[in-house]
């Protein structure tokens, strides 16, 4: 309440405000939004991660929300903890900055493969009293995703791996010593460090297909019509929300190498099955 009190008393000094744009969504405060509404004050808010629609810690107070799709505003509508006067379905915000990336040519450096799949990771912390605080992108965890990935390369010698994520600390971290060892000596695997050349945008318009530990570039690229596989062997995202058993989740490394082979032979998703994906989800017709 003292929250709410102190947020109306700021937003008397500026009497002539009648709208507020919202940078992200699930960050802004929500004794603010309150106070906005008591107000009349206009607030919009695009939706920037299309699995926080299914965490327990879901709230929205907003008078505008654009969100992915129409599996999100039905999830909003029937959500007691938001209170959104106009959900409008528009994509994901930044969709067409993608597809702007699909329309340039495709850099050479990495031809020579039949495919390539883009790998996308969690970072690793750089000491074990962080590593301990974490669930999901712990060491163990991390390790078992390089690891696997390194096995998924041997048998496909024929596609390039691209390691893709928000830093490459793993690679100098002796706790990841030994697989690191057999990505380098892998041929068809590469880790991306150069992040000025090879944005994340970029790497995704250029390859067919991606495996990711869960991250809103996956479901960017579905939205863009790219087969994405999001591996959860320790409960994420499953535990929030599974894609209404769409083929996009595998849970252990057999089921991996064996939606892969599906993408490769191009039966991972019916053309119809797809665009009826895309259209539910991320409103792409």
């Amino acid at each position: 309440m003292v929250q709410i009190t102190y947020a109306i008393s700021r937003l008397e000094k500026l009497p002539n405000l009648k709208l507020i744009l919202i940078g992200y969504d699930v960050l802004f405060p929500k004794y603010i939004s309150l106070a906005c509404a008591l107000r009349n004050i206009t607030t919009v808010a695009t939706q920037e991660r299309f699995l926080l629609t299914w965490t327990p810690l879901q709230s929205m107070l907003l008078t505008h929300y654009f969100v992915f799709g129409k599996r999100v505003s039905e999830e909003l509508k029937n959500n007691d903890r938001c209170e959104i006067s106009n959900i409008h379905e528009i994509g994901p915000v930044r969709s067409d900055l993608l597809k702007a990336c699909f329309e340039n040519d495709c850099d050479m450096e990495f031809s020579g493969y039949e495919k390539i799949a883009l790998v996308l990771d969690f970072y690793s912390a750089n000491n074990i009293y962080d590593n301990n605080t974490l669930i999901a992108n712990n060491w163990k965890n991390n390790n078992k995703f390089y690891e696997d990935i390194v096995a998924l390369a041997k048998i496909h010698e024929n596609i390039l791996f691209l390691i893709k994520g928000k830093n490459h600390d793993f690679i100098n971290n002796k706790v990841f010593k030994v697989v690191v060892k057999k990505i380098q000596q892998q041929k068809n695997i590469k880790v991306i460090t150069n992040y000025e050349k090879w944005s994340p945008y970029k790497c995704a318009s250029m390859v067919d297909f991606a495996i990711a530990l869960h991250t809103s570039l996956g479901d960017e690229m579905l939205a863009c019509g790219k087969p994405v596989l999001f591996y959860d062997y320790f409960g994420f995202p499953t535990s929030f929300f599974d894609y209404d058993d769409y083929p996009l989740i595998v849970h252990n490394f057999s089921a991996l190498k064996k939606e892969v082979a599906k993408i490769l032979s191009s039966s991972f998703l019916s053309d119809k099955d797809f665009a009826e994906l895309r259209d539910n989800y991320y409103s792409i017709r």
